[in-house]
């Protein structure tokens, strides 16, 4: 009989059960687990008791999902999740059980699960329950749905989406009547809530497997869902990527031409993770700058020409202007340097897409600094162009992992910038906006044009300090006073 030891949780909640009468199994994702010889991160128990009867067995309980069935034990030794043994249900379209059917037994509660190996249960006492065959699937690296796939599939389209991600967590390949069913019910996708598909294709953009999206894409997932692609696809680098899941899915932008806005939108991405991977995704459009003006100039937001160029300072109009701290501002102005704008001097972007040999490798001829194959234009991105010293470590680990070529020099330079404690933000500028408005200067936006401008002057020669930059405001230290 196979053995599987429990956790001291899951003997002392199911021999609590039994005592009381009642069935008890341990399920899913544990008995998979211990299988396999991982150590379970959630304990799942399955009975025959319904939610009131467990709630009444134990001191401590929670009705986590007592709707459905579930109740949350607390012991001295930990936790489980208790849940009715459950018959097949219908799903809405938000994926809610719109029925549920209790006082079935444990063999009628694992078919109506999703895959053969998250199908099991054990009971120590018992041993292994095992109808459909997933410990063989277990030793075969499959994944199979229960029973017939497009059942299952149309129960609940969210399970497509499991599909790949237990292969892409577990590393294993998806059967093919199962995927030949995934295929078919994909366009079921559409009516997913945002939030829960965000939540899976970061699980597997987040396992070892990464490029297990590009088989969903293959079957016209995103296409399903309203998130387009405009090329080309690269994705045998996403797993070299930062386990990160900012740089992850700005690598799965930049490698799969996916429209940013739109997955923005369907996927109801956060604003502070909408930001940090649209800083990512602009800095990627650039290559990595090698000395300590330009890391600086890029924390500060600032083109590090405009650093050397007195006409190419905030509040300057002549044309060629490259300060871009704020992108609403550069917008509106035309001669602002913007990555992907194109706007490179008298440079042609097929002059760069020749010249920037570091770039072409990274995109392979597929996505080029300005050639709009990244969904949206890096005007368009959310955040400022400034980009902070975590934020750029990680621009940088990203950009070597696409490109391959080892970025140690930037990354070195940047640990110069930070110990150096030079100003690359307003923050950290010797004078502030109190300052300003002491010499006379009205509340309103000539603050931060002034300060952006202290700025530009402290990145330009970082020893400057108050009375110098209050001079190249034209203000005089005295009239401080």
């Amino acid at each position: 009989m196979t053995k599987i030891e429990p956790g001291s949780a899951a003997r002392e909640i199911t021999a609590a059960l039994e005592k009381a009468g009642h069935e008890a199994w341990l399920v899913g994702g544990c008995v998979r687990d211990a299988l396999m010889g991982l150590e379970p991160h959630d304990v799942d128990i399955a009975t025959d008791a319904l939610p009131s009867e467990t709630q009444r067995i134990f001191a401590k309980t929670v009705p986590t999902g007592e709707k459905y069935g579930t109740v949350t034990v607390f012991t001295d030794s930990g936790k489980a999740e208790v849940t009715t043994f459950r018959g097949q249900e219908r799903y809405d379209g938000s994926r809610r059980p719109s029925s549920l059917v209790f006082g079935v037994d444990i063999n009628e509660d694992l078919a109506r699960r999703d895959f053969t190996v998250n199908a099991m249960a054990y009971n120590p006492r018992q041993g292994l329950l095992d109808p459909f065959g997933g410990r063989e699937d277990l030793t075969r690296g499959t994944i199979r749905a229960v029973g017939e796939p497009k059942a299952r599939f149309a129960e609940d389209p969210l399970r497509i989406l499991r599909a790949f991600r237990f292969a892409a967590k577990l590393g294993f390949s998806i059967e093919k009547d199962t995927l030949a069913a995934a295929k078919e019910s994909i366009p079921l996708c559409s009516a997913l809530s945002g939030e829960r598909v965000r939540a899976e294709i970061e699980n597997i953009l987040m396992s070892e497997a990464p490029e297990k999206a590009e088989e969903l894409a293959k079957l016209g997932f995103f296409d399903a869902v309203g998130v387009s692609r405009s090329g080309e696809t690269r994705w045998d680098k996403l797993a070299a990527v930062p386990k990160d899941i900012r740089a992850r899915w700005a690598a799965l932008i930049m490698t799969s031409a996916l429209s940013q806005n739109e997955l923005f939108e369907r996927f109801k991405f956060s604003n502070r993770l909408k930001n940090d991977v649209s800083v990512l995704l602009r800095e990627l459009d650039r290559q990595p700058p090698h000395m300590q003006n330009e890391v600086r100039a890029r924390l500060a937001g600032i083109d590090p020409d405009a650093a050397d160029n007195d006409a190419a300072r905030p509040g300057n109009t002549h044309a060629g202007a490259k300060y871009i701290s704020d992108p609403r501002r550069a917008s509106a102005c035309p001669g602002t340097l913007r990555p992907g704008s194109m706007r490179l001097g008298v440079v042609s972007l097929d002059a760069v897409r020749s010249g920037f040999s570091r770039q072409d490798a990274l995109f392979n001829d597929t996505v080029h600094p300005g050639s709009g194959r990244l969904g949206v234009t890096r005007s368009d991105s959310a955040g400022s162009g400034a980009v902070t010293p975590e934020l750029f470590r990680l621009y940088v680990e990203t950009y070597s992992a696409l490109s391959g070529e080892d970025e140690t020099a930037v990354l070195e330079a940047l640990d110069k910038v930070l110990d150096s404690g030079d100003p690359y933000s307003i923050a950290m500028l010797p004078i502030d906006g109190g300052d300003l408005l002491r010499l006379g200067v009205p509340r309103g936006p000539r603050i931060r044009e002034l300060l952006d401008r202290a700025l530009t002057e402290s990145v330009r020669d970082p020893s400057l300090g108050r009375s110098e930059l209050l001079r190249a405001l034209g203000f005089e230290e005295s009239a401080h006073g």
